[in-house]
């Protein structure tokens, strides 16, 4: 029965597939071409973390191949933010050294000449090395931002923002739609 299911072709992009397996629905779907690709977290968990602001600096930093430290007490906050920035690259992968949670043993791993993406959890207190010039710290517990001098402000930045936050406004509209349309149903005793 296995194989005939691994024989199963993946649907084609933007398009969904739905196979019968022992009396249960797997559906198999893909994004489009355009979309950006499937993510285990809400995108709303990042911007619940970080103003649209604070995400459009770290975000020219990211595009920049800065070095990126971001730093909570939380390892789901650092994977959170650490993936959601890669998730929207899209279409553009970051390829360089990403370590989304750095053992706090392997603090010199920071002091690598190159470009990078790394989360540290700590204790108590960030650790005053890891605030070097170049680095871009990003303490997410707090929102506090520690930027490089001479990163560049993203051209048209304020219409950016502007953008950003109204996708935010009606992806918020359409979660409030859909839990009302949830509340009717179970009202109604369809669910």
């Amino acid at each position: 029965m296995l194989v005939k299911y691994l024989k199963v072709p993946l649907p084609a992009p933007g398009s969904t597939l739905k196979v019968g397996m022992c009396g249960v629905d797997i559906v198999l779907q893909r994004p489009g071409p355009g979309e950006l690709p499937f993510f285990d977290h809400s995108l709303r968990c990042l911007f619940d973390l970080l103003t649209v602001d604070k995400f459009l600096r770290l975000f020219t930093c990211f595009l920049l191949e800065h070095q990126i430290l971001l730093c909570s007490k939380t390892l789901s906050r650092l994977m959170i933010v650490a993936e959601s920035l890669c998730a929207l690259a899209f279409p553009f992968r970051w390829q360089l050294t990403y370590v989304p949670i750095l053992p706090y043993s392997q603090l010199k791993f920071m002091e690598a000449p190159v470009p990078y993406i790394m989360g540290l959890c700590y204790e108590d207190v960030i650790p005053e090395q890891i605030f070097q010039s170049n680095v871009c710290v990003l303490d997410i517990d707090t929102g506090e931002l520690d930027m490089p001098e001479d990163v560049p402000i993203l051209p048209d930045r304020t219409e950016f923002a502007r953008e950003v936050a109204s996708v935010l406004i009606r992806f918020e509209d359409h979660l409030l739609e859909n839990e009302e349309d949830i509340v009717k149903k179970r009202e109604v005793g369809v669910i």
